[in-house]
């Protein structure tokens, strides 16, 4: 009974958060309340753990998160903030099944979607248009349309994965959504990023299927996948100056990491603290933020995890995980919670590490 209490308090931190994104989004909400918010859904957090079960077990993982955020100290921002959520949410959670967080989750984003439905009825926002680079957008009463469809974006992940089996209707059901979604706000990211988790599932379940054993050729294909995104964000300059035309068809997004990148500087890049607007790209914002040492130890976590899930042949989760890295190449879910697709990304990589014997041990190194 208390640790069916403790699991209902972990979902009311996530819708917490969840509502957060959607009233900082679509009102003139002052950012005192958001921090508000904010503080509000790690006291609920933390009180989940009066009702739990289980000792909290801290195993290597969590404490070298937890030492490498601490580094921030002195320069303790929105980002920092973020990343000290997400791990107190895996260790406090880590006796909830995976499926209760990503079926609850998916609850979690209809309830905040009906609430967007609502504001646009009661004409409390507005659906306005807008021309951008001869391209007309729709924000559904969003500030920025970007995080209307980041919305969207995470709202049909969840109903993806919460999925015990995905079929066609499900997929054709996801493609449908997005494409409609795409013709009213133009936004190519979430479009392409949704196009390539179908693509990886229906390429991940034939290959499971006709059995094919090559398992040292598909994991150096699935590294190089999985981390092409974050060498593509880091050669912008490059790619820039050689392909000029290529930076005026995604509307100067080149141009933006070129200059977010040369205008932080090597302790940034070291130790993170910068200085500089949020940009959108999720990489590039860990990286400068909170240190490169700090990203490094993520794509560690990330790719041993999807290494993981391409034995266990869980095809779900993994083009889950491939979609997210190349969808936060342009954006920057990887470090918001507020979004129920980012917690139940971390979520799926950390589980899928703790189960695993590999990685399964406590600090004291006896098996957890």
């Amino acid at each position: 009974m208390m640790g069916k209490i403790s699991n209902k308090i972990i979902i009311i931190s996530i819708f917490i958060f969840n509502l957060n994104y959607i009233l900082y989004n679509v009102t003139n909400m002052p950012i005192i309340y958001k921090n508000l918010f904010r503080f509000i859904a790690v006291l609920i957090l933390l009180s989940s753990r009066f009702f739990a079960r289980s000792k909290i077990k801290i195993n290597y993982i969590d404490f070298s998160w937890i030492l490498l955020l601490l580094f921030q100290l002195l320069n303790f921002d929105d980002i920092a903030f973020n990343f000290l959520y997400i791990i107190l949410f895996l260790i406090l959670s880590k006796n909830t099944d995976i499926n209760y967080i990503i079926k609850n989750g998916f609850i979690v984003s209809i309830v905040g979607l009906v609430i967007i439905i609502s504001l646009l009825n009661l004409n409390i926002i507005q659906n306005t248009q807008y021309a951008s680079f001869n391209r007309i957008r729709h924000t559904f009463g969003f500030k920025n349309v970007n995080a209307f469809s980041s919305y969207i974006y995470s709202l049909t992940l969840m109903f993806i994965i919460s999925r015990n089996k995905i079929n066609l209707y499900n997929l054709s059901l996801f493609i449908t959504i997005h494409y409609i979604i795409y013709t009213f706000t133009d936004t190519r990211t979430t479009f392409y990023a949704s196009m390539i988790y179908v693509v990886c599932y229906i390429l991940l379940e034939t290959i499971n299927k006709v059995q094919i054993h090559l398992n040292i050729f598909l994991s150096s294909i699935l590294i190089i996948v999985l981390n092409l995104p974050v060498f593509i964000i880091f050669s912008t300059p490059i790619i820039k100056n050689k392909f000029p035309m290529l930076d005026i068809l995604l509307s100067y997004r080149l141009t933006l990491f070129t200059e977010y990148i040369f205008n932080n500087n090597l302790l940034n890049l070291f130790f993170g603290g910068t200085s500089l607007a949020s940009i959108d790209s999720g990489f590039l914002i860990i990286t400068f933020s909170i240190g490169i040492v700090f990203m490094i130890f993520l794509l560690y976590l990330i790719n041993n995890s999807a290494l993981i899930l391409l034995k266990q042949k869980n095809s779900k989760f993994l083009a889950f995980i491939i979609s997210f890295m190349y969808f936060n190449m342009s954006e920057s879910l990887i470090v918001r919670p507020e979004l129920v697709v980012s917690i139940c990304f971390w979520v799926i990589v950390y589980k899928g590490l703790i189960k695993h014997k590999k990685f399964n041990y406590k600090m004291n190194g006896e098996e957890a």
